[in-house]
Protein backbone atom coordinates (compact mmCIF):
# COMPACT_ATOMS: atom_id res chain seq x y z
CA UNK A 1 0.00 0.00 0.00
CA UNK A 2 1.21 3.48 -0.78
CA UNK A 3 0.79 6.60 1.32
CA UNK A 4 -2.54 7.68 -0.18
CA UNK A 5 -4.07 4.20 0.02
CA UNK A 6 -3.13 4.03 3.69
CA UNK A 7 -4.66 7.41 4.55
CA UNK A 8 -7.78 6.55 2.54
CA UNK A 9 -8.25 3.34 4.54
CA UNK A 10 -7.61 5.25 7.78
CA UNK A 11 -10.39 7.71 6.91
CA UNK A 12 -12.78 4.90 5.98
CA UNK A 13 -11.98 3.07 9.22
CA UNK A 14 -12.49 6.20 11.32
CA UNK A 15 -15.84 7.04 9.73
CA UNK A 16 -17.38 3.59 9.51
CA UNK A 17 -16.20 2.23 12.88
CA UNK A 18 -18.56 4.52 14.81
CA UNK A 19 -21.24 5.68 12.40
CA UNK A 20 -23.87 2.92 12.06
CA UNK A 21 -22.89 1.98 8.50
CA UNK A 22 -20.70 -1.15 8.99
CA UNK A 23 -16.95 -0.85 8.48
CA UNK A 24 -16.60 -4.51 7.41
CA UNK A 25 -19.35 -4.13 4.80
CA UNK A 26 -17.67 -1.09 3.27
CA UNK A 27 -14.34 -2.90 3.26
CA UNK A 28 -15.85 -5.73 1.20
CA UNK A 29 -17.34 -3.16 -1.18
CA UNK A 30 -13.99 -1.44 -1.72
CA UNK A 31 -12.30 -4.80 -2.20
CA UNK A 32 -14.62 -5.52 -5.14
CA UNK A 33 -14.74 -1.97 -6.47
CA UNK A 34 -10.98 -1.30 -6.43
CA UNK A 35 -9.83 -4.92 -6.80
CA UNK A 36 -8.12 -4.43 -3.48
CA UNK A 37 -7.35 -7.36 -1.18
CA UNK A 38 -7.73 -5.37 2.03
CA UNK A 39 -5.15 -3.97 4.40
CA UNK A 40 -2.25 -5.97 5.71
CA UNK A 41 -3.21 -7.64 9.00
CA UNK A 42 -0.70 -5.60 10.97
CA UNK A 43 -1.96 -2.41 9.33
CA UNK A 44 -5.52 -3.46 10.21
CA UNK A 45 -4.41 -3.70 13.85
CA UNK A 46 -2.99 -0.18 13.62
CA UNK A 47 -6.26 1.22 12.22
CA UNK A 48 -8.26 -0.45 15.00
CA UNK A 49 -5.87 0.98 17.56
CA UNK A 50 -6.51 4.43 16.10
CA UNK A 51 -10.28 4.10 16.49
CA UNK A 52 -9.78 2.74 20.01
CA UNK A 53 -7.96 5.97 20.82
CA UNK A 54 -11.05 7.86 19.63
CA UNK A 55 -13.21 6.21 22.29
CA UNK A 56 -10.60 6.70 25.01
CA UNK A 57 -10.27 10.40 24.18
CA UNK A 58 -14.00 11.11 23.78
CA UNK A 59 -15.00 9.32 27.00
CA UNK A 60 -11.77 10.13 28.87
CA UNK A 61 -13.54 11.76 31.83
CA UNK A 62 -16.16 9.03 32.17
CA UNK A 63 -13.56 6.29 31.77
CA UNK A 64 -11.25 7.84 34.35
CA UNK A 65 -14.11 7.99 36.86
CA UNK A 66 -15.27 4.50 35.92
CA UNK A 67 -11.83 2.91 36.35
CA UNK A 68 -11.13 4.82 39.55
CA UNK A 69 -14.46 3.83 41.09
CA UNK A 70 -14.04 0.17 40.17
CA UNK A 71 -10.54 0.06 41.66
CA UNK A 72 -11.66 1.69 44.88
CA UNK A 73 -14.75 -0.48 45.22
CA UNK A 74 -12.97 -3.73 44.39
CA UNK A 75 -9.48 -3.24 45.85
CA UNK A 76 -10.15 -0.45 48.35
CA UNK A 77 -7.43 1.84 47.08
CA UNK A 78 -7.50 5.13 45.20
CA UNK A 79 -5.60 5.01 41.88
CA UNK A 80 -3.07 7.59 40.82
CA UNK A 81 -4.64 10.91 39.72
CA UNK A 82 -8.04 9.87 41.11
CA UNK A 83 -9.70 12.65 43.15
CA UNK A 84 -12.65 10.60 44.35
CA UNK A 85 -12.89 10.19 48.10
CA UNK A 86 -15.01 7.78 50.06
CA UNK A 87 -18.47 9.07 51.05
CA UNK A 88 -21.98 7.56 51.11
CA UNK A 89 -22.78 9.31 47.79
CA UNK A 90 -19.53 8.31 46.14
CA UNK A 91 -19.86 4.77 47.46
CA UNK A 92 -23.22 4.40 45.69
CA UNK A 93 -21.66 5.60 42.45
CA UNK A 94 -18.73 3.23 42.91
CA UNK A 95 -21.15 0.37 43.37
CA UNK A 96 -23.04 1.37 40.20
CA UNK A 97 -19.81 1.57 38.18
CA UNK A 98 -18.66 -1.79 39.54
CA UNK A 99 -22.03 -3.21 38.50
CA UNK A 100 -21.52 -1.67 35.05
CA UNK A 101 -18.12 -3.39 34.85
CA UNK A 102 -19.78 -6.75 35.54
CA UNK A 103 -22.44 -6.03 32.91
CA UNK A 104 -19.78 -5.16 30.34
CA UNK A 105 -17.96 -8.39 31.21
CA UNK A 106 -21.15 -10.43 30.73
CA UNK A 107 -21.92 -8.69 27.42
CA UNK A 108 -18.36 -9.28 26.20
CA UNK A 109 -18.62 -12.96 27.14
CA UNK A 110 -21.85 -13.24 25.12
CA UNK A 111 -20.21 -11.51 22.16
CA UNK A 112 -17.29 -13.92 22.31
CA UNK A 113 -19.69 -16.87 22.34
CA UNK A 114 -21.45 -15.64 19.19
CA UNK A 115 -18.06 -15.11 17.54
CA UNK A 116 -16.96 -18.68 18.27
CA UNK A 117 -20.16 -20.26 16.94
CA UNK A 118 -20.63 -17.83 14.05
CA UNK A 119 -17.03 -17.69 12.81
CA UNK A 120 -17.39 -20.47 10.15
CA UNK A 121 -20.56 -18.86 8.77
CA UNK A 122 -18.93 -15.44 8.88
CA UNK A 123 -15.90 -16.63 6.92
CA UNK A 124 -18.15 -18.24 4.32
CA UNK A 125 -20.02 -14.97 3.67
CA UNK A 126 -17.31 -12.39 4.20
CA UNK A 127 -16.58 -11.80 0.50
CA UNK A 128 -20.18 -12.12 -0.70
CA UNK A 129 -21.66 -8.89 -2.06
CA UNK A 130 -25.15 -10.41 -1.83
CA UNK A 131 -24.67 -11.08 1.87
CA UNK A 132 -23.29 -7.57 2.42
CA UNK A 133 -26.25 -5.99 0.64
CA UNK A 134 -28.73 -8.10 2.62
CA UNK A 135 -27.10 -7.24 5.94
CA UNK A 136 -26.98 -3.55 4.98
CA UNK A 137 -30.77 -3.69 4.65
CA UNK A 138 -31.11 -5.50 7.98
CA UNK A 139 -29.08 -2.76 9.67
CA UNK A 140 -31.23 -0.14 7.93
CA UNK A 141 -34.43 -1.73 9.25
CA UNK A 142 -33.09 -1.72 12.81
CA UNK A 143 -31.99 1.91 12.54
CA UNK A 144 -35.37 2.97 11.14
CA UNK A 145 -37.22 1.17 13.95
CA UNK A 146 -35.75 3.62 16.47
CA UNK A 147 -37.96 6.35 14.95
CA UNK A 148 -40.97 4.66 16.55
CA UNK A 149 -39.22 3.67 19.78
CA UNK A 150 -37.69 6.94 20.97
CA UNK A 151 -38.10 10.52 19.77
CA UNK A 152 -37.63 13.83 21.62
CA UNK A 153 -41.37 14.49 21.58
CA UNK A 154 -42.06 11.10 23.17
CA UNK A 155 -41.49 11.38 26.90
CA UNK A 156 -39.99 8.15 28.18
CA UNK A 157 -38.11 7.13 31.27
CA UNK A 158 -34.94 5.25 30.49
CA UNK A 159 -34.76 1.72 31.82
CA UNK A 160 -31.68 0.73 33.80
CA UNK A 161 -29.24 -1.56 32.00
CA UNK A 162 -29.58 -4.76 33.99
CA UNK A 163 -27.68 -7.97 33.47
CA UNK A 164 -30.37 -9.43 31.21
CA UNK A 165 -30.38 -6.41 28.88
CA UNK A 166 -26.56 -6.33 28.93
CA UNK A 167 -26.48 -9.99 27.83
CA UNK A 168 -28.91 -9.27 24.97
CA UNK A 169 -26.83 -6.32 23.77
CA UNK A 170 -23.71 -8.49 23.96
CA UNK A 171 -25.34 -11.20 21.85
CA UNK A 172 -26.48 -8.60 19.33
CA UNK A 173 -22.97 -7.14 19.16
CA UNK A 174 -21.70 -10.61 18.20
CA UNK A 175 -23.78 -10.46 15.02
CA UNK A 176 -21.61 -7.58 13.82
CA UNK A 177 -18.98 -10.10 12.71
CA UNK A 178 -21.08 -10.41 9.55
CA UNK A 179 -20.13 -7.78 6.94
CA UNK A 180 -22.93 -5.24 6.57
CA UNK A 181 -24.09 -5.50 10.18
CA UNK A 182 -23.03 -2.34 11.98
CA UNK A 183 -21.78 -2.94 15.53
CA UNK A 184 -22.73 0.52 16.79
CA UNK A 185 -25.94 0.52 14.75
CA UNK A 186 -27.40 -2.73 16.05
CA UNK A 187 -26.28 -2.34 19.67
CA UNK A 188 -27.59 1.22 20.04
CA UNK A 189 -30.79 0.38 18.14
CA UNK A 190 -31.54 -2.62 20.34
CA UNK A 191 -30.75 -0.57 23.46
CA UNK A 192 -33.30 2.03 22.34
CA UNK A 193 -35.86 -0.66 21.47
CA UNK A 194 -35.37 -2.17 24.93
CA UNK A 195 -36.27 1.17 26.52
CA UNK A 196 -32.80 2.54 27.21
CA UNK A 197 -32.22 6.20 26.38
CA UNK A 198 -30.11 6.86 23.26
CA UNK A 199 -27.33 8.58 25.22
CA UNK A 200 -27.10 5.80 27.82
CA UNK A 201 -27.31 3.13 25.10
CA UNK A 202 -24.52 4.81 23.12
CA UNK A 203 -22.28 5.07 26.18
CA UNK A 204 -22.78 1.39 27.00
CA UNK A 205 -22.22 0.46 23.34
CA UNK A 206 -18.93 2.34 23.06
CA UNK A 207 -17.69 1.16 26.45
CA UNK A 208 -18.47 -2.33 25.17
CA UNK A 209 -16.52 -1.54 21.99
CA UNK A 210 -13.28 -1.22 23.99
CA UNK A 211 -12.93 -4.95 24.82
CA UNK A 212 -14.37 -5.81 21.39
CA UNK A 213 -11.70 -3.79 19.57
CA UNK A 214 -8.99 -5.07 21.91
CA UNK A 215 -10.19 -8.60 21.16
CA UNK A 216 -10.02 -7.96 17.40
CA UNK A 217 -6.53 -6.51 17.76
CA UNK A 218 -5.41 -9.44 19.92
CA UNK A 219 -6.85 -11.93 17.43
CA UNK A 220 -4.90 -10.38 14.56
CA UNK A 221 -1.70 -10.22 16.61
CA UNK A 222 -2.14 -13.88 17.55
CA UNK A 223 -2.43 -14.82 13.88
CA UNK A 224 0.72 -12.84 13.14
CA UNK A 225 2.58 -14.46 16.04
CA UNK A 226 1.59 -17.93 14.85
CA UNK A 227 2.88 -17.16 11.38
CA UNK A 228 -0.55 -17.43 9.74
CA UNK A 229 0.12 -14.16 7.89
CA UNK A 230 3.21 -12.98 6.08
CA UNK A 231 4.88 -9.84 7.33
CA UNK A 232 7.09 -7.61 5.26
CA UNK A 233 10.73 -8.62 5.26
CA UNK A 234 11.75 -5.19 6.48
CA UNK A 235 10.02 -2.25 8.11
CA UNK A 236 11.76 0.98 7.21
CA UNK A 237 11.25 4.55 8.38
CA UNK A 238 8.77 5.35 5.59
CA UNK A 239 6.49 2.48 6.62
CA UNK A 240 6.65 3.54 10.27
CA UNK A 241 5.74 7.09 9.27
CA UNK A 242 2.77 5.84 7.26
CA UNK A 243 1.61 3.74 10.20
CA UNK A 244 1.93 6.67 12.61
CA UNK A 245 0.02 9.05 10.34
CA UNK A 246 -2.66 6.43 9.64
CA UNK A 247 -3.17 5.89 13.36
CA UNK A 248 -3.50 9.63 13.91
CA UNK A 249 -5.94 10.04 10.99
CA UNK A 250 -8.08 7.08 12.10
CA UNK A 251 -8.16 8.48 15.65
CA UNK A 252 -9.06 12.02 14.54
CA UNK A 253 -11.71 10.98 12.02
CA UNK A 254 -13.11 8.46 14.49
CA UNK A 255 -13.37 11.13 17.21
CA UNK A 256 -15.24 13.47 14.85
CA UNK A 257 -17.55 10.66 13.70
CA UNK A 258 -18.26 9.71 17.31
CA UNK A 259 -19.04 13.31 18.24
CA UNK A 260 -21.27 13.63 15.17
CA UNK A 261 -23.15 10.44 16.06
CA UNK A 262 -23.80 11.52 19.67
CA UNK A 263 -25.26 14.76 18.32
CA UNK A 264 -27.68 12.80 16.13
CA UNK A 265 -28.68 10.67 19.11
CA UNK A 266 -29.40 13.69 21.29
CA UNK A 267 -31.58 15.19 18.55
CA UNK A 268 -33.48 11.92 18.11
CA UNK A 269 -32.32 11.58 14.49
CA UNK A 270 -30.52 8.25 14.72
CA UNK A 271 -33.06 6.73 12.32
CA UNK A 272 -31.85 9.00 9.49
CA UNK A 273 -28.83 6.74 8.98
CA UNK A 274 -31.31 4.09 7.79
CA UNK A 275 -31.85 6.08 4.58
CA UNK A 276 -28.19 5.65 3.68
CA UNK A 277 -28.26 1.96 4.60
CA UNK A 278 -31.36 1.30 2.49
CA UNK A 279 -29.78 3.10 -0.46
CA UNK A 280 -26.39 1.42 -0.31
CA UNK A 281 -28.00 -1.94 0.50
CA UNK A 282 -30.11 -1.90 -2.66
CA UNK A 283 -27.21 -0.66 -4.77
CA UNK A 284 -24.98 -3.45 -3.43
CA UNK A 285 -27.59 -6.10 -4.21
CA UNK A 286 -28.10 -4.72 -7.74
CA UNK A 287 -24.34 -4.70 -8.22
CA UNK A 288 -24.07 -8.29 -7.00
CA UNK A 289 -26.91 -9.51 -9.23
CA UNK A 290 -26.27 -7.54 -12.43
CA UNK A 291 -22.79 -6.00 -12.08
Amino acid sequence: MNFFHSLFLAIIQGVTEFLPVSSSGHLVMFQHLLDFQGPHQLFDVILHFGTLLSILIYYRIDLKLFCGDCCQYLFKFRPFLSTTRFSPKNNRRMKENFRLMLQLGLATFCTFGVFLFGKPLFEAHFSSLKAVGFFFLITGCLLFSTFFAWRPEIKKKSKPIGFFLAAIIGLIQGLAIFPGISRSGVTISFAILLGISPEKGAKFSFFLAIPAILGAVGYQLLKINRGQVNLENSIDGQILLIWLLSTAVAALVGFLALKYLIGFLKDGKFYLFSLYMFGIGHLTLLWALFG
